[in-house]
């Protein structure tokens, strides 16, 4: 009889400290977050960038990104949304702008500029493995994976892809081929007893429109203009000018309105200076 009374006893002592837990206990908030930054990408317009490789520039023209500085050409457009990815990360730590040369930011790593607000990276610190950030509202603490390009040469931000996607073909002028668009495609070449259907051109003709550089390099040497030019005629009219600079190993085509190489490894590039390159020892009639 005694052990059920202190069995009841304990148990009503332990419903009467849970409710009082329940009542007293504090409130515990979320913890607090700080946004990096109240700008929304889509109002963004100018980025500059400035790192060990210089000042690059991109700007925002009819839905794509350019690079102006210190080369004209299309930017990586997935490259430069994963840059402006910064704009809506937060951060769980905010201090003060002060003793700069203790987070390295006295002398930062990269500065990125985005329309009119500066963003400034500094080192990593060493428990949190995050980094130092300093914008106008203080420093914080973010993963570094935000100013990973941010230090890398300014080729590397530019679209690989040869011919743009407003850049539609009409023509292709080659030293023993030519090729216009009017209601179908008329080839005339110098390989006039193999005939291709219109189906194999427009394969073709696609393949030049996906062709996609295994990487890019700033041309530095001087242009060499008896070197064979590759014409290719836009639908508005615009002449491209590719010249090529190498065969073997690799293909390297100089964009001269860029003065860009794009280098193809392998047979992918050959295939760009003949729509013969898919024969293999028969002829096909024209359908």
């Amino acid at each position: 009889m005694a052990s059920r009374v202190w069995l009841n006893l304990i148990m009503f002592a332990t419903a009467v400290g849970l409710a009082v837990f329940l009542y007293i206990k504090p409130s515990f908030q979320p913890q607090t977050t700080y946004p990096i930054s109240s700008l929304s990408k889509e109002a963004v317009q100018l980025i500059q960038i400035s790192s060990q490789h210089g000042t690059i520039e991109l700007k925002r023209s009819n839905g794509d990104w350019l690079m102006t500085e210190p080369l004209q050409a299309r930017a990586d457009k997935t490259k430069v949304e994963r840059i402006l990815d910064l704009l809506t990360t937060t951060s769980d730590y905010r201090l003060p702008p002060e003793n700069l040369s203790r987070y390295g930011l006295a002398a930062p790593i990269a500065q990125l500029q985005v329309n009119h607000e500066l963003f400034a990276f500094g080192q990593i610190a060493p428990v949190s493995n995050h980094q130092y950030v300093m914008t106008q509202s203080g420093i914080f603490l973010i993963s570094p994976r935000h100013a990973m390009l941010l230090t890398v040469a300014p080729t590397e931000l530019i679209d690989r892809q040869l011919l743009g996607e407003a850049e539609i073909p009409q023509q292709f002028i080659f030293k023993a081929m030519h090729l216009q668009q009017t209601e179908k495609w008329l080839l005339s070449s110098e390989a006039s007893d193999v005939h291709l259907s219109q189906d194999e051109i427009n394969q073709w003709v696609h393949s030049w429109q996906l062709a996609q550089a295994s990487y890019i390099t700033q041309n530095e040497h001087e242009v060499d203009e008896t070197q064979e030019t590759l014409t290719i005629v836009l639908q508005s009219g615009q002449p491209i000018h590719f010249l090529i600079m190498q065969r073997d190993p690799e293909l390297v085509l100089l964009r001269k309105d860029q003065f860009i190489n794009y280098h193809f490894l392998g047979h992918s590039g050959n295939q760009l200076l003949s729509p013969y390159s898919g024969i293999r020892h028969e002829e096909r009639m024209v359908e």
